[in-house]
């Protein structure tokens, strides 16, 4: 019988997993003597080693955290130890145990710092050792909400988070770790089957989105006061923030998007903090960065409800 030498609990992103991933190669660790847990809500823990890109809900969680999110208690007020910095929690780890990651493994930093949009953080020694990062370029289908257009030439780091993502929004959180942990090359993550078969997945999730706006089954996305995007989706899947941060880079608009079927809410763009305070006064509150939080909506409230809020922050 193999008995797991580490107990991992992990953010549900790409950052996450990545993180975790290096954690492990860091420690010299096997895949089979990993378990990797990932809570249902952020920073819950039961009893696990560590504990990657979350901020723990009981401070008297007894492991070791790495992260990247404000807040945690001074030292003199939490059991667990804590490595941070203002970085993905991916570049949190690569920086403190870069020297015992494999060098066939560091590129994988990459996925965090993308999933993370992050690419200043990315260290120049990864570039150095994976030129083709920065000088090869991929063609990908550029599907745009439903309607088809005309495909985009990206370079190949910013192709690996969205992998690593399709495969965990589609729920197989297990399986994205696996996956990046087993990948021996960029080029190997990149041209995956599972994973290229769950980008085709996502499109079809992201299409029946876009089809529920323009047949009414679900209230169009509303620009409130010209300053924020507020749209809804129906989905018991995690696209919130996929949603989100799509259509804030399409429109250049702070964007918030609440996922009706489970209550979550995601808010991109430069006015997340506004929207995140605003929301904060009628008891919502949402967590993450400057530019990209989530958060979910009290019990009994609704969509409608929810909107007023939006609108009475300005």
């Amino acid at each position: 019988m193999t008995h797991s030498k580490i107990t991992l609990n992990v953010h549900h992103d790409a950052d996450g997993i990545g993180a975790a991933v290096l954690l492990a190669k860091g420690l010299g660790l096997e895949h089979s003597e990993v378990t990797v847990h990932f809570p249902e809500g952020f920073g819950e823990n039961h009893g696990e080693d560590y504990m990657v890109d979350m901020k723990p809900a009981d401070p008297d969680f007894e492991g070791i955290v790495y992260d990247h999110h404000p807040g945690h208690p001074k030292k003199k007020n939490r059991k667990y130890k804590l490595i941070w910095d203002n970085v993905p929690a991916g570049v949190v780890v690569y920086n403190k145990h870069k020297d015992t990651i494999p060098i066939e493994d560091r590129w994988k930093v990459v996925v965090s710092a993308m999933g993370d949009v992050s690419p200043e953080s990315i260290p120049l020694s990864v570039f150095k050792e994976n030129p083709e990062l920065l000088f090869e370029q991929v063609w990908v289908t550029n599907n745009n909400w439903g309607e088809d257009k005309p495909p985009l030439q990206l370079r190949k780091l910013e192709q690996l988070s969205s992998r690593i993502n399709a495969v965990s929004r589609m729920g197989e959180l297990k399986l994205a770790f696996d996956i990046l942990f087993k990948a021996t090359s960029v080029d190997s993550l990149l041209n995956n089957k599972i994973c290229l078969q769950h980008v085709k997945k996502q499109n079809t999730v992201v299409n029946s989105i876009y089809k529920k706006w323009k047949d009414n089954e679900l209230p169009k996305p509303v620009i409130i006061k010209g300053m924020f995007l507020f749209a809804i989706i129906d989905t018991p899947m995690p696209f919130q923030g996929y949603c989100s941060t799509s259509l804030s880079n399409k429109l250049g608009m702070t964007t918030v998007v609440l996922n009706s079927s489970t209550g979550n809410i995601s808010i991109r763009g430069k006015f997340t903090n506004i929207v995140k305070e605003g929301i904060a006064k009628s008891g919502v509150t949402a967590g993450g960065h400057s530019v990209a939080s989530g958060g979910s909506l009290p019990d009994g409230m609704d969509y409608a409800a929810f909107q007023n809020i939006l609108e009475g922050i300005l």
